[in-house]
């Protein structure tokens, strides 16, 4: 009771970053948690025939309370406005269906983008459809994308095995076993000693080279 209660006494209080529209509404979840900024997003869609946030929307901020550790996501009764304080990012094994409005890889790519700073590594295996003609297929995404992680000082293993393949309007794919591999800290320091180092004697040798430079010429007035 006391740890709700703090909670809900924090979300009264935060501030928000205001938004309007539902453009971009995944760069904004994924930035908001990575920053722990709160943000409110208003004028979702109010003009459509049917407003508000859609059903693969609604699914994405439910797989976002499941990564996270204290996420607070509150939504008008019209879907039109959304507050989300984003959670700590905890990492772990978790299973999620998606609707067959999109596929998976419109939830990959927000895993993707958050799983290397979890506290744990993350394990997630999705149901629902495995491509469609809007988002990333997950073929792409293993194929292309998890083997650009080494690229970026990540370490360890990235796997995204295919169970069994689903397409719209009946779904049921599965992606089984999606593991991320964690983002290293204490090899990204050494990294970054190491770039010191290398910086340090590269200024080293240029302070040396110019006091022989300026030696040269003294002797050479003289």
């Amino acid at each position: 009771m006391g740890k709700e209660a703090n909670r809900r006494r924090q979300t009264a209080t935060q501030k928000y970053i205001p938004f309007r529209g539902a453009t971009n509404l995944r760069n904004r979840l994924i930035c908001a948690t990575l920053s722990g900024k709160a943000i409110r997003i208003d004028e979702i869609r109010p003009f459509d025939q049917n407003p508000g946030i859609r059903d693969f929307e609604a699914c994405l901020l439910r797989l976002l309370e499941k990564i996270t550790n204290g996420c607070v996501v509150k939504i008008n009764p019209t879907g039109t406005s959304l507050k989300y304080v984003p959670g700590l990012l905890m990492g772990g094994d978790f299973s999620h269906d998606t609707p067959v409005t999109r596929s998976m890889g419109y939830y990959l790519e927000v895993l993707v983008a958050l799983a290397p700073f979890g506290r744990e590594p993350l394990s997630v295996s999705l149901t629902g459809i495995t491509n469609d003609d809007q988002d990333l297929s997950v073929d792409i995404i293993r194929v292309v994308t998890l083997p650009l992680y080494k690229k970026f000082g990540f370490e360890g293993e990235a796997t995204l095995k295919v169970k069994r393949r689903g397409l719209s309007p009946l779904g049921g794919g599965e992606v089984n076993s999606f593991s991320l591999f964690y983002f290293l800290r204490e090899n990204m320091r050494e990294r970054e000693r190491e770039r010191e180092q290398k910086r340090e004697r590269k200024e080293d040798k240029e302070r040396k080279e110019k006091r022989r430079v300026n030696t040269c010429v003294r002797s050479g007035s003289k």
